[in-house]
């Protein structure tokens, strides 16, 4: 069975933490650095209809940029922080209430915590991960990478993951 996810892509990330992105399964499967929006989202695929409701969810959003300056962990992840979270929050809650069909982490998470992954892995193996990255930070900081688009990637029956949709944040979709 194929899955779909919302996503905000942000591939330059790799140059930071692509090191520690290895233990994380989906990178491994072509998954770039991303702020989950809506994951999982349709299966197998996304209808003209879904479509139609996520870009209508999109419509008027603004391009914005973030940085990451926090570490966070859950048992077992660790992550990075979106700043300012405000509006990639306020972009999961929208999306997610145009999809009461698939909540956020099949309901598991129903206000989950935005965030990237950086690594998956026991908790000891996390702590070195995270000595690493915490010394990244006072240089990550300093970037603003910009969100001007919404993904729509989709796994294939191999496994891969692909870009499947992009939704430009001033409007429309391109496949």
């Amino acid at each position: 069975m194929t899955q779909t996810s919302v996503l905000l892509w942000l591939p330059e990330l790799d140059r930071w933490i692509g090191q520690w992105r290895q233990t994380v399964p989906a990178a491994r499967r072509g998954v770039a650095p991303h702020i989950s929006l809506l994951f999982p989202w349709v299966a197998p695929e996304p209808t003209p209809d879904h479509l139609a409701r996520l870009e209508a969810c999109l419509r008027g959003a603004a391009p914005f940029s973030v940085s990451f300056a926090h570490v966070g962990r859950f048992p077992g992840l660790l992550w990075l922080a979106p700043e300012p979270s405000v509006q990639v929050r306020a972009m999961m809650w929208t999306i997610a209430q145009a999809f009461p069909e698939t909540p956020p982490y099949s309901g598991k998470h129903p206000d989950p915590e935005p965030h990237l992954t950086v690594a998956r892995g026991s908790e000891s193996e996390l702590d070195v991960i995270e000595s690493g990255l915490k010394a990244l930070l006072p240089e990550l900081v300093k970037v603003r990478h910009p969100v001007d688009r919404v993904t729509v990637a989709q796994k294939g029956s191999d496994g891969r993951w692909r870009v499947a949709y992009e939704f430009p944040l001033t409007g429309g979709c391109k496949q």
